[in-house]
């Protein structure tokens, strides 16, 4: 494809916020997966299962 020279800073900016929302999304799954990891370590011997009422 052929861009004008008027369509080119546009399209700068585009992939300039693309990259950015790509760097947050990557910072966001790197910072949920170390909580979840820290998650694992919990114990649960003291939990309970709901009790059935009939």
């Amino acid at each position: 494809m052929l861009y004008k020279s008027s369509d080119r800073p546009a399209h700068k900016v585009s992939m300039l916020l693309l990259c950015h929302a790509l760097a947050i999304a990557v910072v966001q799954i790197i910072i949920f997966s170390e909580s979840w990891a820290f998650a694992k370590n919990i114990n649960f011997y003291n939990v309970r299962p709901p009790l059935d009422h009939k």
